[in-house]
């Protein structure tokens, strides 16, 4: 386990550069747009509209990740590029960061954000009715609450039929499986003055609601993830599958990889996962 945290600390080094380089390419036929949902200059969604959309019956809302402390969609640009070459109106959504802000104004974030890509969507691209939510790291523990906070998708009027799918990349989903420094410093600053961190662990929502959404459920995650333990995949995919008694949950496990390199090498390498992801996704 050392050995992975050093790597994983090593790749700070040279992953921002790739990042960099893949977010400043330019794609024929792709338009990019910058749109706000609230106040806070954080609080705005990257809009990637492909002209081949027509082909697709369903949009990605992505969330990506960062501690719940840094990152913006924009350095994310290379996952809405990725998608919307495929043929996919992609709407990446940004969200107010700890410290300023901690739970559950994230979630929040999630919601308002959800909910006013659902406007952009009916407005422009009316013949996208359904969506695939896909989130790395953070961003997959925040995408886990727009399925299963049965509470706030009726207060935020999110119409639960229209998602028919959700992917976790390397998500903190449990956290009562979240041991190492790192990880429980990070999720200490997501909950700020909250003393009950299960009201911000996703699988507690499973545990709690029945029945849970009938929404298929895809979790990648590295096998040497020092930072999200595996187990947090691994428990959550079982208990969806227990709950519903049929396998509406499944995990890829990327032999060999860490957490940092997966959230950025599923969109910018030829991985066996990132395989799986498109499949998947198609036969939504």
């Amino acid at each position: 386990m050392l050995s992975w945290t050093i790597c994983e600390y090593f790749s700070f080094t040279y992953l921002p550069m790739i990042m960099k380089k893949a977010n400043s390419k330019k794609y024929d036929g792709i338009v990019e747009e910058k749109i706000p949902y609230g106040s806070n200059s954080d609080q705005h969604l990257l809009l990637f509209a492909p002209k081949e959309h027509s082909k697709r019956d369903k949009f990605i809302f992505f969330l990506h990740g960062g501690g719940w402390r840094f990152n913006n969609p924009s350095d994310f640009r290379f996952v809405g590029n990725f998608f919307a070459q495929k043929g996919y109106v992609v709407i990446s959504s940004g969200y107010r960061y700890v410290p300023d802000s901690s739970y559950p104004a994230q979630i929040e974030d999630a919601f308002t954000g959800f909910k006013k890509a659902f406007e952009i969507i009916d407005e422009r691209f009316s013949g996208l009715k359904n969506v695939i939510i896909a989130g790395s790291s953070s961003g997959a523990h925040l995408g886990s609450f727009l399925i299963y906070d049965r509470n706030r998708q009726s207060d935020y009027g999110i119409d639960p039929e229209r998602i028919k799918g959700f992917v976790s990349n390397a998500g903190p989903l449990n956290f009562d499986v979240c041991r190492n420094k790192t990880i429980q410093k990070l999720i200490g600053g997501f909950m700020g003055k909250s003393e009950d961190r299960g009201l911000g662990s996703p699988i507690e929502l499973i545990k709690k609601d029945n029945p849970i959404p009938h929404v298929p459920v895809l979790c990648i995650h590295g096998e040497k993830d020092p930072i999200v333990e595996i187990d947090n995949s691994i428990t959550f995919v079982e208990h969806i599958n227990k709950k519903l008694g049929t396998p509406m949950a499944e995990l890829f496990t990327e032999k060999g990889v860490y957490h940092s390199d997966l959230n950025v090498f599923l969109f910018l390498k030829e991985l066996k996962s990132r395989e799986i992801l498109l499949k998947w996704i198609e036969a939504r």
